[in-house]
């Protein structure tokens, strides 16, 4: 009696395919949850770095509270560099524009930089030609290397550039390659001098944006720099925005949350699937097994011993799986970030971070569910006596929630109805709640089901037909677990149509409401009245 350790192995081996499919349940769980918590700490991770480099020593950024393609004044710039603890700061423009010339017109933005000062705060690598100077007699800008490769520009070209009034020629005197600086909006940007862009543009001496660079000891010291923030922010006031270089990395990847929320729906999904798949394998196996544990039981093993021995069946499928789940979890994380990167309009995810709070979440998960899962029929199993066990044919007895395991299936859609008005179930919380709700009224269901469609099955197949229907009543257990997992299926299809065409419907009614006209027209640059007056006289088009 003390080695019955050995039989959970040896039944779990016998059963083989059985084992395979639980295990695969357990894993596909594990390991989705441990990808969704890569796939986000990996795009937080990437954000934060892309726009860290771009940024380079920067460490706080001043930009406009108001949303307007004006900017700001840049007599700022000379009160932010008299601010204690601001060892440098720098101004610039962003204006969006077209590069001419070409097969396709390029659009891209425009930064205006002070070439002195510029380079002391942001990373710029020269690739090919030579940086801007503020001694150039004529129109010059740098682009990043990769995209001028594209459209076949090199260093001495003259390109012709969009800008406020008609277009202006500039020269390219440098290529950068494709870091630092170069990684602003996705390399699809065009440095020149800040006095050009500002003229050619007429921006005036308005800027969009102010870095600056604070003294070491504030920099090195988070509390201290984060003081200097609030310090400036109350110093200029709620018409200007202090933040820090990163924060809009963090921003766009707390924008992206949802998608991780209906990842996380789909590990949620796979848990539960496996918890019925296991369940399932533990309840057959207690049944097929029923005159071993009676012999077992006969010879003196207690029902304590009993309960370990299904138990321990248990531990070795949860703690396989649950290793083979974390060790495949980094492998799905690399298609969930491709899809990232995708939704991102082709953002590149470079950093790849592995959370041990992710680790540990798959763990306990892939735990706590293969335990709970296996403890009811594990305790049935213990329960059963010697006599009983050994009987040619044992009668079945209904288990309470076969029984009424109804009463709390309608509770918990009750409670699923009553989130509807006050909201207090997050949202794998509440597809649980539904969802266990929804397989505990099953039995019952069935049991309608088959009493409504007994005479027609029995029309249409005879005898062998109503026995098959009277089936279902006899194996609810069973019946319950695979119709379950054929709701979960069912279900998710339904799901994800009805959210895209959600989507769908919502993104066109948004256009209805804020477009109302069947054409929009845009441009780069601010449109005038003029164009209004010339399109209602159909002068636009020549008449």
């Amino acid at each position: 009696m003390r080695r019955l350790s050995t039989l959970a192995f040896r039944n779990l081996w016998t059963r083989k395919a059985r084992t395979v499919l639980t295990v695969t349940g357990i894993v596909l769980g594990v390991a989705t949850v441990f990808a969704i918590s890569i796939t986000g700490a990996s795009t937080a991770k990437s954000l934060e770095d892309f726009f860290a480099q771009s940024s380079g020593r920067a460490d706080l950024s001043i930009t406009g509270a108001a949303d307007s393609s004006t900017g700001f004044r840049r007599r700022l710039l000379r009160r932010v560099q008299e601010f204690p603890s601001v060892e440098m700061a720098v101004a610039n423009t962003w204006d969006q524009s077209l590069l001419l010339g070409h097969d396709d017109e390029v659009s891209l933005q425009v930064m205006g930089i002070d070439p002195e000062t510029d380079r002391q705060v942001r990373s710029y690598e020269v690739e090919q030609g030579r940086f801007l100077s503020a001694e150039d007699r004529r129109y010059t800008m740098m682009l990043v290397s990769p995209l001028a490769e594209k459209y076949g520009i090199e260093v001495g070209d003259e390109v012709e550039l969009m800008v406020a009034e008609g277009t202006e020629v500039f020269q390219v005197v440098g290529l950068l390659k494709d870091k630092g600086a170069g990684r602003l909006n996705l390399g699809r940007v065009a440095f020149v001098p800040l006095d050009v862009a500002q003229r050619v543009f007429e921006r005036g001496r308005r800027v969009d944006q102010i870095d600056l660079v604070a003294a070491p000891a504030v920099a090195n010291d988070k509390v201290a720099l984060r003081q200097l923030k609030e310090d400036l922010q109350a110093e200029l006031g709620a018409a200007y925005v202090v933040d820090y270089p990163a924060a809009v990395g963090q921003s766009v990847a707390g924008a992206l949350s949802g998608f991780n929320a209906a990842m996380s729906m789909f590990s949620v999904i796979a848990l539960l699937v496996g918890a019925m798949l296991i369940y399932n394998t533990f309840a057959m196996t207690v049944v097929e097994r029923t005159r071993e544990i009676g012999l077992l039981r006969a010879l003196g093993a207690s029902k304590g011993q009993l309960l370990r021995l299904v138990l321990s069946e248990a531990l070795f499928l949860g703690l396989g799986s649950t290793a083979l789940g974390l060790a495949g979890g980094p492998a799905l994380a690399f298609p969930l970030m491709k899809l990232m990167s995708k939704m991102m309009g082709g953002f590149p995810l470079e950093s790849f971070v592995m959370p041990p709070v992710g680790a540990v979440q798959g763990l306990v998960v892939g735990l706590v569910v293969t335990f709970v899962a296996a403890l009811l029929p594990a305790w049935r199993g213990s329960r059963i006596s010697p006599i009983e066990a050994l009987r040619e044919a044992r009668i079945q007895r209904e288990g309470f929630l076969l029984r009424r395991g109804w009463i709390i299936g309608l509770a918990l859609l009750a409670v699923v109805v009553a989130d509807q008005f006050v909201t207090f179930l997050s949202g794998e919380l509440f597809f649980i709640t539904l969802f266990l709700g929804a397989t505990l009224l099953v039995p019952q269901t069935i049991a309608l089901l088959e009493r409504a469609i007994r005479l027609g099955v029995t029309a249409v197949y005879g005898q062998p037909g109503r026995l098959g229907s009277m089936n279902l009543q006899r194996s609810k257990g069973r019946v319950s677990l695979t119709v379950g997992v054929l709701m979960v299926g069912v279900t998710m299809l339904i799901a994800i149509s009805s959210m895209s065409a959600s989507f769908t419907a919502e993104v066109h009614e948004w256009m209805e409401a804020a477009l109302a006209g069947d054409l929009y027209i845009s441009s780069f640059r601010p449109l005038r009245l003029q164009l209004m007056r010339h399109l209602r006289e159909g002068r636009a088009w020549g008449r």
